[in-house]
């Protein structure tokens, strides 16, 4: 019992660990900015004309200007760019190679960025971009490989789930860490090297605790119990084909024995039948509206993080104290997303546990996803109301939706994917989704540039904007729960004509015609 349970919480706490520190550091962006202009990056842009040094107290202040957070954003922008093949690449190698192949791939990916990052200076600007990339491609499909401790905790799968995309969140802290201790005295050179170092963690994960494929689902009665190195790295394989079996004959697997189990067991067969392909999962409309839905509320979020440093400098009339503090700010809310994206997990599981007198059906716990997606997009209303007004005071609030729509909106990607779809397409579905949405954040570059030289760098008509776009959205919602009422209703009545069917095989040997 007590090896079970180190076997469940030692990956879990590891890979919580590796989330936080790695998982996005992209996130931090606007933090990050803040140390760039500082030591003087792309300065060198900013001639006698367009300069604005005369707005700062400090004669040693590198200058500032339009022309380098043009530059600095398309650093940011290059880095969401590269999310488009990147987690789509990563997606299909964790479905046909497995885990620990993914992971060594993604650790020599993030220590090669994190080390062109320590050797980026002022001198040699340009190479934010390549150090960036490397990173934000290493980073972020480290949540592919680490989701999947998910299947160890049973009826909480999706709070675990949810909690670990919460990390990946609030891995933009990091970058709070690099500007105090830049203002410490400690270099970013130092700060990225030191990081890289730290990566040598991974192996611990990756050889020790996670198998070589994939941790199946539904679990095993006895799995992490057999001490033989093949049974450990071949049992994926060996579920799965136990899988199509179960499939082909359409009963539960002999080894599940609690009622739990067998429901989960009778999820995956239906939804094998729903989706058999994933062509049949692509083409969808739910997939489609899924990923409508994720495309348009991370543009929302990527212009607020792409622009938050600009719209500082222009609400504060280039205070450097005040952009600096209501940065750091930011980056503690940033923080509190690993506490705040398991309520939407909680969520979607509150109705595992409840004892009612007849058992959940196949497709139960899509439609208790339909609470979470329409508080999510509601809550992504307001914080988009929140944008337009120009107050700095209401950065405060800002902060802390951006805070929850983002883990809401990451977390629900993550753990509602194996809910629609067979989780066996999950790495390659969910590569999918972000790789669209990669393509649409691309907006929030030219979004950008308009509102720099045709609102004189008022984001209020591009926030606007993306209010109604955010509004849209609702439709997501709306069509789970029709679409989950349409389901159900069929496979009540399959079920009927069933029970029928058997019914009358035991009184009349003969065929009986289904009604």
């Amino acid at each position: 019992m007590v090896r079970q349970r180190f076997y469940r919480y030692a990956p879990l706490v590891l890979g919580i660990g590796e989330l936080l520190f790695y998982g996005e550091l992209l996130f931090g962006w606007a933090t990050l900015v803040y140390v760039l202009k500082e030591e003087g990056y792309y300065s060198h842009l900013c001639t006698n004309g367009t300069a604005n040094n005369e707005t700062t107290n400090e004669e040693n202040t590198p200058p500032t200007c339009a022309e380098q957070d043009v530059i600095l954003n398309l650093v940011f922008t290059v880095g969401i760019f590269s999310l488009q093949g990147g987690i789509l690449f990563a997606g299909l190698l964790f479905d046909y190679f497995g885990t620990r192949f993914l992971r060594l791939l993604l650790h020599l990916l993030l220590l090669s960025g994190l080390i062109i990052m320590a050797f980026s200076s002022p001198s040699i600007p340009d190479l934010l971009f390549p150090g960036m990339v490397c990173i934000t491609i290493g980073g972020f499909p480290i949540l592919f490989t680490n989701i999947q401790i998910g299947n160890l905790f049973g009826n909480h799968r999706a709070t675990i789930m949810t909690l670990l995309s919460g990390c990946l969140d609030s891995s933009s802290f990091v970058m709070l860490l690099i500007k105090l201790g830049y203002e410490g005295g400690i270099s970013i050179q130092i700060a990225f090297g030191t990081l890289a170092g730290a990566t040598s963690f991974f192996f611990i994960n990756t050889f020790i605790f996670l198998p070589k494929r994939h941790i199946p689902w539904p679990l095993p009665p006895d799995y992490g119990q057999k001490k033989k190195k093949d049974d450990m790295t071949d049992l994926a394989e060996k579920m799965d084909e136990n899988r199509e079996e179960q499939d082909k004959e359409n009963v539960p697997s002999k080894t599940s024995n609690d009622e739990s189990n067998t429901v989960s067991r009778q999820l995956v067969v239906t939804r094998r039948k729903d989706f058999p392909t994933v062509k049949s999962c692509i083409c969808c409309p739910l997939f489609v509206m899924f990923n409508i839905w994720f495309s348009v509320l991370q543009l929302r979020l990527l212009y607020f993080l792409g622009t938050l440093n600009p719209f500082l400098v222009q609400i504060t009339d280039g205070d450097e104290k005040l952009v600096s503090q209501y940065t750091t700010i930011f980056s503690f809310y940033q923080l509190c997303g690993v506490f705040v994206a398991p309520f939407s997990g909680l969520i979607l599981d509150r109705n595992k546990s409840r004892q009612s007198g007849s058992p959940r059906g196949p497709y139960e716990d899509l439609r208790d996803s339909v609470l979470a997606f329409t508080l999510t997009t509601l809550l992504y209303v307001v914080f988009s109301i929140c944008n337009v007004i120009p107050v700095i005071e209401v950065l405060y609030v800002t902060y802390f939706l951006h805070i929850i729509t983002r883990g809401f909106m990451y977390a629900l990607t993550a753990a509602v994917l194996p809910i629609f779809f067979p989780s066996q397409y999950f790495g390659t579905l969910y590569g999918l989704v972000v790789a669209a949405s990669s393509i649409i954040g691309l907006l929030q570059f030219p979004l950008f540039i308009v509102s720099q030289k045709y609102f004189d760098n008022d984001p209020l008509v591009i926030n606007l904007i993306l209010l109604m776009a955010c509004m849209v959205t609702i439709i997501l919602p709306i069509y789970i729960h029709f679409y989950t009422k349409r389901k159900n209703k069929d496979f009540n009545i399959k079920e009927i004509k069933e029970q029928r069917n058997e019914s009358a095989g035991k009184d009349n040997p003969v065929n009986v015609e289904e009604i």
